[in-house]
This record gives C-alpha cells, structure tokens and sequence, in this order.
C-alpha cells in the first residue's frame, strides 16, 4: 500500500511542487506515512469529515453521542490567540542613544 502511496504523491512533484507544508488528509492506512516520507516538514492533519467516523469506530455505538458532542466543542472552538511579538524595546526601558 505505501507504495501506491509513493507512486501517487510523485504526480504533484512532476507538476512542479518542491514541498508541502500541511497535508488534510483522510487518514488511510500507510498514507500518512508516505507523505512524510516524501516531505518531511510537513504537517499531517486528518480532516474532520473523516475524522469523527474514523474515532467512532473504537467506541460502543452508545457512547457515539457524547463522543460527537465533545469533538464538536473541540473543532469549532475559536482559534487560540497567536502570541504578541517581542517588544523592540529592552525590558529596562532605556532611553535610546541621541545621535549627532
């Protein structure tokens, strides 16, 4: 299987794509894997449509609705705050040099 992976990720390389940065993918077996091999940097992310039944798939089908109702707060929570970049300023708050 992974080297059916292989062959099919070699067509977007021929088209011209150097790397990848994030991959969304449905989680199949060995396909992870082979986008890793092929571009190491890369994010492999399982997209959430086949997220929720591949999950589902090791729980008791009485337990689905909890199960769904707790991913569903976790991928539609509003995205976390990104940092606040560094200060230019030095943590002393000096006055900067004048200039002649």
């Amino acid at each position: 299987m992974a080297k059916q992976w292989a062959t099919m990720l070699t067509e977007p390389r021929n088209r011209g794509l150097v790397d990848a940065l994030i991959v969304c993918c449905d989680g199949l077996r060995g396909l992870p894997e082979s986008i890793r091999g092929r571009w190491p940097d890369a994010t492999v992310q399982t997209c959430v449509v086949h997220m929720v039944p591949n999950s589902l798939r090791y729980a008791s089908q009485k337990h689905w609705g909890q199960i769904t109702k707790a991913m569903r707060e976790i991928y539609t929570a509003p995205p976390s705050k990104p940092p606040k970049p560094p200060s230019r300023r030095s943590a002393t708050t000096q006055k900067p040099p004048t200039r002649p």
